[in-house]
């Protein structure tokens, strides 16, 4: 293809990818490269957009004009299918192209998402490009007009952009996510037992650091660079749930092989976090011995800790209920506790003391 590029062009290229180099933070980013971008090559909008092709969760969308789409944002979601560019970036595409490059105008205004997306918003003709293509998700900036169409000069302003813009992008995604993890830790009194995953509005996550990514490994199986494992997943979808709706969440908690991850949500003020914590749940008897405890008293404190009730205590020490409830009442007044809930918390600061 002929170069059609000015010595003016390649000078705002050269503005353009200096201060997209600069953003560290992805918030910040996925704002200046809407806005930045439609100074590149103007239009009547600009977008950023994360779509999950399992449809599992909403598009994620962010406007230059702020807002753009919102009231037809469901329209979008039903119809994001027929998208003609989505199925060629998810195959791996990295080139710009137009939706004009795939289908003709009245093919194009036959489609539902046209329909019911497009045309509310006066949008005729879009050219596009991914910034990041990973599991099920397609990250893509696009620019809209509703009149002329875009150049080929334009084209290659962009083509001459996009490879920077992603290489910017996953110094960003890294970036937050290293940050993230160093500012909640720094802040929890077992840093080098815990790991922070971050996750973006709409669901993704952005990828964790080797520590965390061998904890949700251990705990819940594999998984893939923005995605949790499915048990994870639903858990924390849930959890949102509950946050949206006023209420606090309770931790999840998993015992596997003498070991014990707590996993707690919390919501900054762009994402939402998950405080991954392991601890040993392995007693040594030594130290609870301490308290005065005798060795009876710490086999049922061991089976307390892993949530058995006070008759499935009784079946395994071959003991009555009657009898596992007065070594609880002992428990509690050596340890200086009055609750099975305080028992437990009082065991797991034992086992962190004396580790």
């Amino acid at each position: 293809m002929r170069n059609t590029l000015s010595t003016d062009d390649f000078t705002s290229l050269l503005d353009f990818l200096h201060d997209m180099y600069q953003l560290r933070e992805l918030p910040a980013f996925h704002r200046h490269a809407v806005t930045a971008l439609r100074e590149l090559a103007p239009a009547d909008v600009a977008a950023y957009s994360a779509t999950d092709m399992t449809r599992t969760h909403p598009t994620e969308h962010l406007t230059d004009p702020a807002g753009v789409g919102d009231d037809v944002a469901e329209g979008y979601e039903k119809f994001v299918y027929q998208h003609p560019l989505l199925p060629l970036f998810d195959r791996g595409a990295q080139d710009v192209v137009k939706i004009a490059d795939l289908l003709s105008r009245p093919k194009f205004h036959d489609l539902g998402i046209y329909e019911e997306f497009f045309h509310p918003l006066r949008i005729e003709h879009q050219i596009a490009f991914t910034v990041q293509v990973d599991a099920s998700w397609v990250l893509a900036l696009s620019l809209n007009r509703a009149m002329v169409d875009f150049s080929e000069r334009e084209r290659q302003l962009l083509a001459c952009a996009s490879p920077h813009i992603r290489q910017a992008y996953k110094n960003a995604e890294a970036f937050t996510s290293f940050s993230q993890e160093a500012r909640i830790l720094s802040q929890t009194a077992q840093p080098s037992q815990s790991a922070v995953v971050t996750m973006t509005p709409g669901g993704r996550v952005l990828p964790p650091s080797p520590h965390a990514e061998a904890l949700i490994t251990r705990y819940f199986g594999a998984q893939t660079r923005h995605t949790l494992p499915d048990g994870l997943q639903r858990w924390a979808q849930r959890q949102r749930e509950l946050l949206d709706s006023g209420v606090r969440p309770a931790p999840l908690v998993i015992e596997k092989d003498q070991s014990r991850l707590t996993v707690r949500m919390m919501l900054d003020e762009w994402s939402t976090l998950l405080l991954l914590t392991e601890d040993s749940s392995h007693i040594r008897p030594e130290a609870l011995r301490s308290f005065g405890l005798t060795t009876r008293q710490v086999q049922v404190l061991e089976w307390l800790v892993l949530g058995k009730t006070n008759a499935e205590i009784g079946e395994i020490l071959d003991l009555s209920p009657r009898t596992v409830q007065k070594h609880l009442e002992n428990i509690y007044q050596k340890l200086g506790i009055g609750t099975r809930t305080a028992a437990v918390n009082r065991v797991w600061e034992i086992i962190r003391a004396h580790r």
